[in-house]
């Protein structure tokens, strides 16, 4: 309340108005009196001058207390006014009190002026503060309302998870009209691989816990189409309750942007690395033809000829491990994020780059034993990091050294430099080169769609923006530290899984994994692969029929399905495929159990496969043990 407050006192009596002066001197607030004595007076301060509150006696000889009253009403009716007089009939009071009279005080009583006075300027003010608040908001309603209709972002106000105000942009984008969005919540618009997602966050943020207020997530429109969404959430006041507003840019056409961009990339990489992948493929069959043909030298030496196929035997564990890292480069893998090793991640980026880069470039890494999983798309990162050490290479055409370390950073820590570091640890990957360096201009744009420093057809020069995506979808974060013939560092830094990784258990040896009885069907048109399923199912007691085809499986499935207990398959296969021959082989026994091989299945294919009726898939290049446990559990199970 001010400090100062302007009294207007109708009052013909002298010594009342001594006296009220006196006693309004007792408030806490300085009261100023203006004086009235008569009807003209009176109503000339009511058209000259604005008071905080109006006291009237009701006994003046030429007005009387329901006339000063009205009037006080007509000519300034936001102030309050007081009857102060003395005695006087309870009807008097009723009628005062119903014309508008704020309060009604006896002089007898004049312990209750001061705080009557106080009262009613307190409530008359409160009111015009919540007025103009009212107006305010209303007048801040309509600019929003104006702004929001010639926005191209979708905009959505929510109370909960109902809508209560859409735009324009926000019915073109879910082609529902607004009538229909104000009747639908948020959830019914969420695509449902994202609803848990935004389920978390959103009871994260209500348990008082800091989450991200950008993220990308889908929506499904009216039509059934799938679009992406760069959502902004942040809390609001909407129509005098608290709400959400949420303002939604359609990045659509941007994701199947970065899907080219990275399919771009890919190949790319697969074209720069297919140089020394052929080269390390040469060398791993020039050891097993070397050392198979010196088998025949050493058949009579156990001790060389277990050295032979020693050696065999590791040559082709490299060639399984460089064909399931190409296979990982080509995206050739489910999309899904899981827990993933980055140690073990950046070991086989290291391996890669070992046997594929110029040996002009010395690849060194330093990785602690530490075990740092990260919520993340394997595949993806795989991309990610080999993008940023292609970039190291090209910025080294005479060579150099690159270097790979990993360490732990609290997130308190990286907060300092990224204030939306919200994790408690990271993974930090700084990956440095000694090659030519950036100046501060090229390192502001580095991450900018489109922006490249290589020449025209050298490269797609797309590669570190889509990094930057990747691993901000992974809540991580990518700097740069770079200077002009100083070399560049990497820093990446992605945020530590709380849960630690189960180690798995070590398999059985080879010797030891049970066999059977049963008859197993090999479907296989690589004949030298089919013979050598028959040799090792039939070392371990399994009676074997084999066919080249489809439809050759089919025809002994159909002469011999009561025996035979599983059918392994190739995928691909001429005349009739795998999936063909399966569902024909269901038709005739619907719980025949079959294992399903192929070299390279994407994820839609393999969820096809098991929702025909596979009982297990089982990738390619595999190896002894692996078909033995597989076959052994398929049986028992």
């Amino acid at each position: 309340m001010s400090t100062v407050l302007s009294i207007l006192l109708l009052e013909d009596d002298p010594s009342s108005i001594r006296l009220f002066t006196r006693k309004v001197q007792s408030a806490p607030v300085e009261i100023v009196v203006k004086e009235a004595r008569n009807r003209e007076t009176y109503i000339r301060e009511l058209e000259l001058s604005k008071f905080d509150c109006i006291v009237i006696d009701y006994t003046i000889p030429d007005i009387t207390g329901i006339e000063a009253l009205q009037l006080s009403k007509k000519m300034s009716p936001d102030t309050p006014t007081i009857i102060y007089t003395g005695s006087v009939g309870e009807e008097k009071a009723v009628e005062c009190m119903k014309e508008g009279a704020a309060e009604f005080l006896l002089k007898t009583n004049s312990i209750r002026l001061v705080p009557a006075i106080l009262s009613v300027v307190n409530q008359k003010r409160e009111r015009e503060a919540r007025l103009q608040a009212e107006e305010a908001q209303k007048q801040s309603e309509a600019r929003f309302r104006s702004l929001a209709e010639t926005s191209t972002a979708a905009i959505f106000i929510y109370h909960g998870e109902k809508f209560v105000y859409v735009n324009s942009a926000a019915e073109q984008l879910t082609g529902y009209t607004n009538d229909e969005l104000l009747h639908k919540t948020f959830w019914e618009l969420t695509h449902p691989d994202h609803l848990e997602m935004i389920r978390q966050r959103r009871s994260a943020q209500q348990r008082g816990e800091r989450v991200p207020s950008r993220y990308e997530f889908k929506i499904v429109t009216k039509d059934g189409t799938e679009r992406w969404l760069d959502f902004t959430v942040s809390s609001i006041h909407f129509e005098g309750a608290p709400a959400s507003l949420g303002i939604a840019l359609d990045m659509t056409n941007q994701k199947k942007l970065e899907q080219q961009v990275r399919r771009s990339q890919k190949m790319e990489s697969v074209s720069t690395l297919a140089g020394g992948v052929a080269h390390d493929f040469n060398n791993i069959f020039n050891i097993i033809s070397g050392y198979a043909s010196m088998t025949e030298h050493h058949i009579g030496d156990p001790d060389k000829l277990k050295h032979d196929i020693k050696t065999i035997l590791d040559a082709s564990a490299r060639g399984v491990s460089l064909v399931r890292q190409l296979v990982t480069l080509s995206g050739k893998t489910e999309v899904k994020n899981e827990q993933v090793d980055v140690n073990l991640v950046m070991k086989e980026i290291v391996s890669l780059l070992q046997a594929t880069f110029p040996k002009t470039i010395e690849i060194l890494s330093d990785f602690s034993n530490a075990v740092y999983l990260t919520i993340a798309n394997r595949s993806q990162l795989h991309q990610a990091l080999l993008s940023i050490a292609m970039n190291a290479r090209d910025a080294m055409p005479d060579g150099g050294t690159l270097r790979f370390a990993t360490k732990r950073i609290s997130g308190k820590k990286l907060q300092q430099q990224n204030p939306n570091a919200q994790a408690s640890d990271y993974v930090h990957i700084a990956v440095s080169d000694t090659g030519k360096g950036m100046d501060e201009k090229t390192k502001t744009r580095v991450f900018d769609p489109f922006f490249t420093t290589k020449e025209k057809g050298s490269g797609a020069g797309l590669g570190l923006s889509v990094v930057y995506g990747i691993l901000g979808s992974y809540h991580g974060f990518v700097d740069v530290d770079s200077a002009v013939d100083q070399g560049t560092t990497m820093h990446v830094f992605l945020p530590l899984a709380a849960s630690v990784k189960p180690v798995p258990r070590a398999r059985e040896d080879f010797i030891k994994i049970d066999g059977g009885d049963e008859t197993i069907l090999v479907v296989e048109d690589e004949s030298t692969l089919c013979e050598y399923l028959k040799v090792l199912l039939e070392e371990k007691g399994y009676s074997v029929l084999q066919a080249s085809d489809g439809s050759e499986g089919v025809e002994l499935f159909s002469k011999h399905q009561k025996k035979i207990s599983l059918v392994i398959s190739d995928l691909g296969m001429p005349k009739l495929d795998g999936l063909g021959m399966l569902r024909k082989m269901k038709e005739m026994q619907p719980t025949v159990k079959v294992i399903m091989t192929s070299g390279l299945v994407d994820p839609e294919q393999q969820s096809e496969i098991l929702l025909s009726g596979a009982r297990d898939f089982l990738p390619k290049p595999y190896n002894g043990r692996e078909v033995l446990l597989r076959v052994r559990e398929i049986l028992d199970s």
